[in-house]
């Protein structure tokens, strides 16, 4: 799970990940270690780009990821994809 929050502490926004972890007792959430605080200049910038971006390649906008794609619905399909097994070689599998 990704947040973005506006603290009043720092004036910017913050962007972190979060966890829950399996053996949580309170359900609770945690921070990870990974996130970055921006300025609101660096937001507003930020958020210009994506603006273009999505401007420049309307298609991005139908993009899903590749996990909801048909060749994900079995094991071998899973085990396939590059983008979910980085060091995936044919040989491998076999």
């Amino acid at each position: 799970m990704h947040y973005v929050s506006i603290t009043s502490g720092y004036k910017g926004v913050d962007l972190q990940k979060f966890y829950q972890p399996y053996n949580s007792k309170d359900g609770h959430i945690k921070p990870t270690k990974t996130g970055m605080a921006l300025s609101f200049d660096e937001w507003a910038n930020l958020s210009q780009l994506v603006d273009n971006i999505n401007t420049a390649f309307p298609y991005l906008a139908s993009v899903l990821p590749c996990r909801l794609g048909n060749d994900h619905m079995n094991q071998m399909g899973s085990l396939n994809c590059v983008e979910h097994q980085p060091f995936y070689t044919e040989l491998s599998l076999q």
